[in-house]
């Protein structure tokens, strides 16, 4: 994580305000995980799997080693974000943050994560469920955005799966990656024979997307 510069579902931590303009933290919890596109969620999985809260807080905490992301000031760009994790002392002269040893596109992730992370919104983006950051990793992984559309993020090629889960089940779902052309004869998807973890948790990550 940098160390300078960047500026989940947490309902019950959300109170409503008494007059009928939203509050801040009312709005940040309708951008929950939700509401991330697959890159930042699949950027809080690496956050989550890379242990960064070892060193750094997303909101408020107990202090610790490296700065609070969500309010350390001035916000870096993606660019200076990955430069900084790939050679974190070369960036910030003397930090002792190791190397985040990761590909370049989960690199970019991170990044994305980050730069999304604000004080209002940390608490319920960084509270995303295991199996919606792993779904998003399997997603990103097999590059299903160059296809499709989630939260706006996507290619046209395949149909936008935004509320997919209000038009199919998850047997369906299962089944289409396994056989697509079996369900959809004119697909042009290949076929994906995920390991079972990795399936369940891309079938129960696309039925939680929220419509649009």
């Amino acid at each position: 994580m940098a160390a300078a510069g960047w500026t989940g579902l947490t309902i019950a931590a959300i109170v409503s305000a008494p007059e009928q303009s939203a509050s801040k933290p009312a709005l940040a919890a309708a951008e929950s995980w939700p509401q991330l596109t697959p890159v930042e969620l699949a950027g809080a999985a690496c956050y989550r799997r890379e242990k960064c809260e070892t060193c750094h807080n997303l909101v408020e905490g107990e202090p610790k080693m490296g700065p609070t992301l969500a309010t350390v000031g001035q916000k870096r760009s993606a660019d200076w974000m990955i430069d900084h994790f790939r050679n974190p002392s070369a960036v910030v002269l003397g930090s002792p943050m190791p190397a985040v040893q990761v590909s370049p596109a989960l690199l970019n992730c991170l990044s994305a994560f980050l730069l999304r992370v604000t004080p209002e919104n940390a608490l319920a983006l960084g509270s995303a469920p295991d199996f919606a950051m792993q779904g998003a990793m399997v997603y990103q992984m097999n590059m299903c955005g160059n296809c499709h559309i989630i939260n706006g993020l996507g290619g046209k090629a395949g149909p936008p799966l935004n509320g997919v889960g209000q038009r199919r089940t998850k047997e369906w779902l299962a089944g289409h990656f396994r056989d697509p052309q079996a369900f959809s004869p004119d697909s042009l998807m290949p076929a994906y024979d995920f390991f079972p973890d990795e399936m369940e948790a891309i079938v129960e990550y696309l039925m939680a997307l929220s419509p649009k």
